[in-house]
């Protein structure tokens, strides 16, 4: 498969946590993330539009110790890789009590990712 060119401003880290969409019942996982956006792998297609704003309930793992957290992410772009679908999302509403946790989140995989 075709690498493609990083064009991110910030990089994301690698993380193996949860996510839930709203009005969803299919869970998501993280397989990046930056204070500006992430990226979902799901097993089954969702109905997700490119430009379209959802939801997101980030599940970190438990030994982050930061509890869960919701913000509005848009979809910048879907795909079917493998046996997951994906879909890249850039955070466009994030409540400040939520910001701070998702800096503690991005912090702590920085610090910790490398070592796992």
């Amino acid at each position: 498969m075709e690498q493609r060119e990083e064009k991110r401003k910030v990089p994301r880290d690698n993380l193996y946590a949860k996510a839930l969409i709203e009005d969803e019942e299919t869970p998501a996982y993280v397989r990046d993330i930056s204070v500006l956006g992430c990226k979902l792998e799901f097993l089954k297609p969702l109905p997700l539009e490119k430009g379209a704003h959802h939801v997101l309930q980030v599940i970190p793992l438990e030994e982050t110790g930061i509890p869960p957290f919701e913000l509005t992410a848009e979809v910048r772009w879907t795909a079917h890789e493998d046996l997951f679908y994906t879909a890249g999302f850039r955070f466009v509403e994030v409540p400040i009590e939520s910001s701070l946790k998702l800096k503690k989140l991005v912090e702590f995989i920085r610090d910790h990712v490398r070592t796992i």
